[in-house]
């Protein structure tokens, strides 16, 4: 009995000192884990974060646009302003055809009233109570030089191929200021004599039909004598 007492008195006592100590160690490791955990978490959540904004974009930024739609966006820019150039262009078009038109017209114009002055130059103009008949315009006209040969015995031919054909025309257009291209001879006729002429012409736009009375004269040629402004055309 003696010796189991001693044994007893030398063995170490579990004091409330030692429980103490194992609590703490076991609490410090659990807060290392915690903080630990922690830790990773957070990294876990940056990496993720950082995944889903780069990730998803193939590298660029959400602000800047990828070079797909910089394309698209470079073709609609483009067709645009297509658009609006052929737009111009025809607005222009537009413009230009019609101040030709305009410009074609006030030229026109021009012409008509300088030829009216030439014609009335040096003219005797007269008023007419005769059937679709204004005006009266008679004038001392040279005669248009002849081709042909005047020997005393010519003799008018209304045949359109004959030399004769050509030269009253000319006569016409002498008298009236129209030009023998831009004329339409209506009638061309005898004028009540062997070497007398009646022509009823107008201009190809028909803006005014006129009768001219044209005579032969020997050794020069057809000369007009009167022109006659019709109110309308006869032959329409």
């Amino acid at each position: 009995m003696g010796k189991v007492k001693e044994e007893e008195e030398t063995m170490p006592k579990q004091g409330p000192s030692n429980s103490r100590s194992n609590r703490f160690e076991k609490r410090r490791k659990g807060t290392k884990l915690i903080t630990w955990l922690a830790g990773a978490g957070a990294l876990l959540l940056v990496a993720f974060i950082a995944l889903f904004i780069f990730g998803g974009s193939g590298g660029q930024t959400a602000s800047e646009p990828s070079s797909g739609e910089q394309q698209s966006n470079k073709d609609s820019s483009q067709e645009e302003l297509n658009v609006i150039t052929d737009e111009q262009t025809d607005q222009e078009s537009d413009s230009s055809g019609k101040s030709s038109d305009k410009e074609k017209q006030d030229k026109q114009a021009k012409e008509d009233k300088e030829a009216e002055k030439a014609k009335e130059k040096d003219a005797v103009v007269e008023e007419s109570d005769k059937e679709n008949v204004e005006r009266v315009v008679k004038k001392d006209w040279e005669p248009v030089q002849t081709e042909q040969e005047t020997d005393g015995n010519h003799t008018v031919t209304y045949e359109k191929s004959s030399q004769d054909w050509q030269e009253i025309l000319q006569a016409a257009s002498k008298a009236t200021s129209i030009d023998t291209g831009n004329m339409i001879a209506w009638r061309v006729e005898n004028g009540g004599g062997a070497q007398k002429v009646e022509a009823t012409v107008s201009d190809k736009a028909q803006q005014q039909t006129y009768r001219v009375y044209i005579h032969w004269t020997e050794g020069a040629g057809y000369k007009p004598i009167k022109v006659e402004e019709l109110a309308s055309n006869p032959y329409q």
